[in-house]
């Protein structure tokens, strides 16, 4: 929540902001997600779409869950049964920290005023497009080259480690 001194229209639009999420979900309505990954800097997208929603999918605001042995909330959580699918943070003065959301499951931060006004204006859309705001989202391509990178590190050490004990077994054999 937001404290301090003024935040009342803040507190507004982040009131805002979650009523209009869950209202998307409620409606099952296509959602695209644009991500810049901080590695190439390309924009991903990510869609939430017939795919995604089913009969038992519901929103629920401020969704208590518990992570890392700690209780959270999520300011709108998109659940299939129990099981929470997605999470969307409504930005407002603080962004969510990455380490206080579940790795395998995915979540977008979206700023409060720029999805209202979204949502407004693209009333008679069939759907709506929004920024994610995460900023140490990695996208696919940059993921796995990462990967391959670390392997061929792994490798590396590892041939370096026999190549030692190669030289250590000659140098050995030699004083004989």
């Amino acid at each position: 929540g937001s404290g301090g001194g003024g935040g009342g229209v803040e507190t507004e639009l982040h009131k805002e902001g979650k009523q209009v999420i869950k209202t998307l979900i409620d409606n099952k309505k296509p959602m695209i997600f644009y991500r810049k990954c901080n590695q190439c800097e390309k924009k991903k997208v990510f869609c939430i779409n017939k795919e995604n929603y089913n009969d038992n999918t519901r929103a629920i605001k401020e969704h208590r869950f518990n992570y890392n042995n700690s209780n959270k909330s999520a300011d709108v959580a998109m659940l299939e049964g129990n099981e929470i699918k997605f999470i969307f943070e409504i930005w407002y003065n603080g962004k969510t920290k990455e380490e206080n959301r579940p790795t395998d499951i995915d979540w977008f931060e979206l700023k409060a005023r720029d999805l209202i006004v979204k949502v407004n204006l693209t009333e008679k859309t069939e759907q709506y497009e929004f920024d994610c705001l995460r900023k140490n989202m990695k996208c696919s391509d940059c993921d796995m080259k990462n990967k391959i990178r670390e392997q061929d590190d792994e490798m590396a050490k590892s041939i370096a480690k026999k190549e030692e004990k190669i030289r250590i077994i000659k140098e050995e054999a030699r004083r004989k």
